[in-house]
């Protein structure tokens, strides 16, 4: 037997059914594909948010071997007692740690920065343009306060030095006095109820 020529005008073609099964086949490998390497992206941000706050943390530990104390805002007060605008405060942590080599790309997460270019960009297609909140400088990390004197930050051993603002499904981020990093439950990562509001 004779094998049929490739182009032999009774050669059967693939079948529109078959054509779909392939094309539905793809698409779910694709998706699949995609959401595995979302994980796996979130999970290196996670990672490089827990190596950030570290740093955070022997920054600050630097500042209190250095000053004999922790920082003290206060003095940021104005006559009434009045704290800064939010924006102030930031420079001022910024200026204070900045000794200790920690940048301001220091004080954000990765996971934080991704999600306010989101937000920013959904406010920008709204036309709320650069006065949202998202330009305010607001960093990730969140430096607890203690009083002055060198023993303060270290009175009571579970309160955290800094806390992360963002976190991120698996928990937020804390620094503790002896340096590690812990990760608190984040409850914002329960989805809400069918009923819930």
């Amino acid at each position: 037997m004779r094998p049929a020529k490739l182009f032999s005008p009774f050669r059967r073609a693939f079948s529109l059914l078959e054509i779909l099964i392939v094309v539905v086949i793809v698409a779910l490998l694709c998706i699949m594909a995609y959401r595995g390497y979302s994980v796996y992206v979130e999970k290196g941000r996670f990672a490089a948010c827990s190596i950030k706050i570290a740093n955070f943390g022997k920054a600050l530990q630097g500042y209190v071997t250095e000053h004999n104390g922790w920082p003290q805002e206060d003095v940021l007060n104005d006559a009434d007692g009045k704290p800064p605008k939010e924006d102030v405060l930031w420079d001022w942590w910024f200026h204070q740690l900045k000794d200790q080599g920690l940048s301001e790309d220091d004080w954000y997460c990765p996971s934080d920065i991704e999600a306010r270019k989101k937000e920013a960009k959904m406010e920008e297609e709204q036309g709320k343009g650069s006065d949202s909140k998202y330009a305010i400088k607001t960093p990730s990390y969140i430096p607890m306060k203690f009083g002055p004197g060198p023993y303060a930050p270290f009175d009571v051993a579970k309160f955290p030095w800094a806390i992360e603002r963002f976190g991120h499904p698996d928990g937020m981020h804390k620094v503790m006095p002896n340096g590690t990093v812990e990760v608190e439950f984040n409850f914002k990562s329960i989805p809400r109820s069918a009923g819930g509001k």
